[in-house]
This record gives C-alpha cells, sequence and structure tokens, in this order.
C-alpha cells in the first residue's frame, strides 16, 4: 500500500513517532512517502542540522521536505500541500502534529486519514501569567479549527 505520513518535521537523527512509523511500515512492505517541512524547531537546533526542501531517502522512505511560508516555534504552515499528497497516491494518510498546525489542509482531501494524537501540554506547562495567555491565543486562532477538523473528518 502506498502510505503518506503528514507531519510538521520529520528529523531522523532525533527519532520521533514518525520517524519509527514510516520505517515500521517500509520494514512490513508498505511504499511510505512524508511530506513535511524543512524547518528545524528552535530547541532542537543544537541536535539536528539545517535540512533543505526537496526529496530525500530515510533508508526506504522517502521524505519530501516543503519550504514553509511560516514557522513560528512548533506552526509550520506550506503552500501546495495538498498537491504533494495527491502526487504521492495514498491509499492511506497518516496525521501527526495537528498542534504545528501544518496538516490542516489534508481534511479537505477524498483519502482514508488516520489522526495520531498526542497529549504532552505538561511539555509545555506555562511559566507564567503572560505565557499562559499566549498559549491559549495560540490554540484558538490557529490551532483549534485543525483539531475540529481532525475529529470530524479522520476515518480514525
Amino acid at each position: 500500500m502506498n502510505i503518506t505520513i503528514v507531519c510538521g518535521h520529520y528529523l531522523p537523527r532525533l527519532g520521533y513517532i514518525e520517524v519509527h512509523l514510516a520505517r515500521a511500515m517500509t520494514t512490513i512492505g508498505h511504499q511510505v512517502s512524508v511530506i513535511t517541512t524543512s524547518a528545524v524547531p528552535h530547541y532542537v537546533k543544537h541536535l539536528q542540522k539545517s535540512v533543505v526542501p526537496g526529496i530525500e531517502m530515510d533508508g526506504k522512505v522517502r521524505v519530501i521536505r516543503m519550504r514553509p511560508i511560516l514557522s513560528f516555534g512548533q506552526i509550520v504552515i506550506a503552500h501546495k500541500l495538498n498537491q504533494k499528497v495527491i502526487e504521492t497516491s495514498p491509499g492511506l494518510v497518516f496525521v501527526i502534529g495537528l498542534g504545528k498546525r501544518f496538516p490542516k489542509p489534508v481534511f479537505n482531501l477524498p483519502c482514508r486519514i488516520i489522526t495520531l494524537l498526542g497529549d504532552n501540554d505538561y511539555s509545555y506547562a506555562p511559566g507564567s501569567t503572560l505565557a499562559a495567555l499566549k498559549s491559549k491565543l495560540l490554540f484558538r486562532f490557529l490551532k483549534k479549527s485543525v483539531y475540529q477538523d481532525a475529529i470530524e473528518k479522520s476515518d480514525a
């Protein structure tokens, strides 16, 4: 099966869930493409060198990196994400990282989507009233609609 994983960041050296899932799927015989950005979050720049837009291979995983038009903390947005997804002819799309806002357009595609949800809110506990306000505003204006789309439009 052609599987496409959509995630805002894909950093093989650090090995988050999207990396392990993509590699595992190729191990059991699937063709896997990851559509991501070339952004590297500021908190891991000391561990991960810069990456460039384009296509690269991570073992058997095809990684398609898009140049973000916006990169603000964890939030990344890129143009023409749906076009890239369609080009991979996916039988199934995995969406990871709703809080990055990157995958929002995918929920308008007519394909099977599985969204992986994680709760790491504890790791971003605000240290001040201003930080808490910033977090609430980011969620309300940039992230909430992504979560709503995922709940309404994901197959699983």
